[in-house]
């Protein structure tokens, strides 16, 4: 993951590249921020690792992302 970006309703977390030349964005909303930094610690520990997310990847504004509801949906390689 190369950069991790808050905003009013969660995070953006691009993987390859920053916005906005990253191939995929994974979404992990405000409701669940907590679970995923209780699970796998502060997105910032994160950077400059090898992330994995599952789950459907959708078209927004012409840019491919995917949402993230829960720590399960989400590994971080150490």
């Amino acid at each position: 993951m190369v950069r991790n970006t808050h905003f009013k309703r969660g995070f953006y977390l691009n993987l390859d590249d920053k916005y906005p030349r990253q191939s995929l964005t994974l979404v992990v909303w405000e409701d669940d921020v907590s679970g995923f930094q209780q699970e796998h610690g502060n997105f910032d520990v994160m950077l400059d690792k090898q992330v994995c997310g599952k789950g459907t990847i959708t078209q927004y504004k012409g840019r491919s992302q995917m949402s993230l509801y829960n720590a399960y949906s989400f590994k971080v390689d150490s």
